[in-house]
């Protein structure tokens, strides 16, 4: 946990990965990939750096928190159903969080890169059952 309190980072060894944890709402907010079995981790008291322990690869990773990730892009634009689509997840903070649908589906032919934030593809039409909400992306 930071000094402060408002994260708490949890290492995942099987994913080699450091969850960031927003305690103010339990939610995750963030998720680092760093080296294999991460087992380890200590923050400075600035809540700056991190430093995790990589037992499965010998490594030290070094993380900065300069900024608290964040999701900047309030709604992205319509597609249409067979034409080409591209729009971009904006982030900001370090690290850069990986960003996955949380909920729901994307729609059929289209796909999110978990690192640039781009969704790219052309929209197929889909069955029609209705999604119970629209696609959150985390």
């Amino acid at each position: 946990m930071t000094p402060d309190g408002t994260r708490v980072y949890v290492t995942n060894q099987t994913a080699g990965a450091v969850s960031v944890i927003n305690t103010a709402t339990n939610t995750l907010a963030s998720t680092v990939t760093v080296g294999t079995t991460p087992r380890g981790i200590a923050v400075t008291p600035d809540n700056l750096v991190a430093y995790v322990s990589n037992a499965g690869s010998s490594t030290v990773s070094v993380l900065a928190f300069d900024t608290f990730p964040a999701i900047t892009t309030a709604t992205l634009p319509n597609g249409v159903v067979g034409a080409p689509y591209t729009a971009t997840v904006q982030t900001t903070g370090t690290p850069a969080p990986s960003l996955s649908v949380t909920t729901g589906n994307l729609p059929a032919g289209i796909s999110l890169d978990p690192v640039t934030g781009a969704l790219t593809g052309t929209r197929r039409r889909q069955a029609a059952t209705p999604s119970p909400s629209p696609p959150a992306v985390r």
